[in-house]
């Protein structure tokens, strides 16, 4: 084995596991070494990997729309469907204060359904923050994120962003007067702008909900679809949000809509 082959497996660690194929992924190498030493690695190894589910672990990296957008695509290739993203706490309240401009919260698991407030994640609010991307409600939300999925009868609104670290499945329900978002497949109902904010959005890494609102817009699946079909094995992340009289729903690309 060379030395350019011991670099690239070392930015790439792949193990088998009965709950499928776990990628840790090097936290300070180049996106584009990651890809290359993935698919490297894919390939020697393609028919053992072919139709597993994968659960990928970035560690500290702050993974970026696109980037995730080229890791599903090269995963599709060789047949491979992405299950879950891991990756350490402080990147995620980095990633979204950025977004946002103002400071995480986070409620814990036993806290969801109208218990106690969400506690201080810890993280200091920058001195005069702005947010990263064009909102025209200046992104001054609280954001308050939980580390849990929503089962069928959970519910959970706020007055500021919903960010949920897991699937909203159906049956379940999240209302936010700022933006919902769900880091993974978002199938139950979900209420961004609830209090009048027409540029609230709702993201999700697979929008397939019962009902998405947004302000006093709605929006449903069509009728002949059913609600017991998978999600799309090769779905980006997308984004809702309302233009003109409607809410459109478009793949993700790191920008909010400019309102």
């Amino acid at each position: 084995m060379g030395i350019q082959d011991l670099q690239q497996q070392n930015l790439i660690k792949i193990r088998a596991t009965q709950d499928g194929v776990s990628i840790v992924c090097d936290a300070q190498a180049s996106m584009v070494d990651l890809l290359s030493a993935l698919n490297t690695r894919l390939q020697a190894h393609a028919q053992f990997y072919k139709n597993a589910d994968l659960k990928l672990n970035l560690g500290s990296r702050v993974l970026q729309p696109e980037e995730l957008i080229s890791i599903r695509s090269m995963l599709k290739a060789f047949q491979l469907r992405l299950s879950s993203i891991i990756c350490e706490e402080q990147a995620l309240f980095g990633r979204f204060e950025q977004e946002y401009g103002c400071p995480v919260e986070v409620i814990p698991s036993d806290q969801v359904n109208g218990r106690p407030s969400a506690e201080r994640a810890g993280v200091p609010e920058p001195p005069s923050a702005t947010p990263s991307s064009p909102r025209s409600d200046g992104g001054s939300e609280e954001t308050v994120i939980v580390r849990q999925p929503f089962r069928s009868g959970m519910s959970l609104s706020s007055s500021g962003n919903i960010v949920i670290l897991g699937n909203v499945n159906p049956g379940a329900e999240v209302k936010a007067d700022g933006d919902v978002i769900v880091m993974g497949v978002l199938r139950g109902n979900a209420h961004a702008g609830a209090a009048g904010n027409t540029s609230a959005v709702i993201i999700a890494l697979t929008l397939d909900p019962n009902r998405i609102r947004i302000a006093d817009r709605l929006a449903l699946p069509p009728e002949d679809k059913d609600l017991g079909d998978p999600p799309p094995s090769d779905s980006s992340p997308e984004i809702a949000y309302i233009e003109g009289s409607q809410i459109i729903i478009e793949p993700y690309t790191g920008r909010f809509p400019i309102g």
